[in-house]
Order: C-alpha cells, then sequence, then structure tokens
C-alpha cells in the first residue's frame, strides 16, 4: 500500500454495484464501522437475546436439512437407474478381477478388495495411478467403468440441482411449474 505525502496511509477505492455496496454498508453501520471504540455489545451474538437481527442476517440462507430432505425424495424417484448403475458396476469389478486375476505385476490389483477401489477410482475418474489394469479386457472394462462413472455423476449432480431449484423456488414463493 502506498502513503499518501503526510504520511497517512493511502485507502485503496473499490466501486461496488449498488445492491453489495448497500448490504456492506449496512453491515458496517451495524457492526460498528469498523471503528475502534465502540461497544461489543453493537454486534449480534448468538446467546446475547438479539435474536431479530441474526434472522435477518440469516433469512437469504437455504435450509440444508430441507435440502437433503427434498434431494433424497429425487433419489428415489430415479433409484431403479441408481441401482442399475451400481449393479452394473459390481457386475464390472466382478469381470474385471477375473480379467486381471493372473497378472502379477507391482501395480495391478492382488486380490478382489483392490479391484473394488481400482474400480472406484476408475469409474469416479479419479484416476490416481497406483493400480493400472494390464490387459486388454481390462483397459477396455475401465472404459466401461468410467462411462458408467460418468452416468451416475451426472444423475446425482443433476438431482441435487433439480433439489436446489425446488428449494429455491418453495422458499421464494414463486409458482411451481414444471
Amino acid at each position: 500500500m502506498g502513503s499518501l505525502e503526510s504520511g497517512a496511509p493511502a485507502e485503496l477505492i473499490v466501486e461496488l454495484p449498488s445492491r453489495i455496496d448497500g448490504n456492506v454498508r449496512g453491515r458496517a453501520r451495524r457492526c460498528g464501522g469498523g471503528r475502534a471504540g465502540r461497544s461489543p455489545e453493537v454486534v449480534p451474538r448468538v446467546g446475547s437475546g438479539d435474536r431479530g437481527e441474526l434472522e435477518r442476517y440469516n433469512a437469504d440462507m437455504l435450509n440444508p436439512f430441507r435440502f437433503l430432505a427434498i434431494f433424497f425424495s429425487f433419489l428415489g424417484t430415479v433409484g431403479s437407474v441408481i441401482a442399475f448403475l451400481v449393479a452394473c458396476f459390481f457386475a464390472f469389478a466382478v469381470l474385471f478381477y477375473f480379467a486381471e486375476m493372473h497378472q502379477h505385476f507391482q501395480n495391478s490389483p492382488q486380490g478382489f478388495g483392490e479391484t473394488l477401489y481400482l474400480c472406484a477410482v476408475t469409474a469416479l475418474t479419479i484416476g490416481y495411478g497406483d493400480l493400472v489394469p494390464h490387459t486388454v479386457i481390462g483397459r477396455c472394462l475401465s472404459l466401461g467403468l468410467a462411462l458408467l462413472g460418468i452416468l451416475l455423476t451426472g444423475i446425482v449432480a443433476g438431482v441435487a440441482v433439480k433439489a436446489l431449484e425446488v428449494q429455491y423456488r418453495d422458499k421464494s414463493g414463486a409458482p411451481r411449474g414444471r
């Protein structure tokens, strides 16, 4: 930070949009404006009894428990698809285990637990590289697992976005559409 000729520190001037600027200025007034010497009672605390200020501040927040309730109800509607994808995952894991069973390289899976780990890392498209398939069948199964993981992740992400949308619509009081 530079300083003015008088030796006082120069202030950084940032122009905020009016909505944000109003919120910042309002909070600064309620919280003492950042000046020293103000009493600590100006800032509402959780146990202070001034719940109205905290409720107004948290009014725009969405309820995470409500979100989870909506999320799991929507997951229930696509439950058969998710169950099918999980069953395919375990079928791929068993096939992968038998395809890579007799490979004795240092970085090949040596048991069914390591095979499940490799399949999960592949399906979630993480790909650490500590275990890798060595057979052509194993590599083809890895591609199938990656596509299956992308499908599963896309479904879960879509359900989460829809749950947030429904919760936000319910909170704002907008009429329900599709």
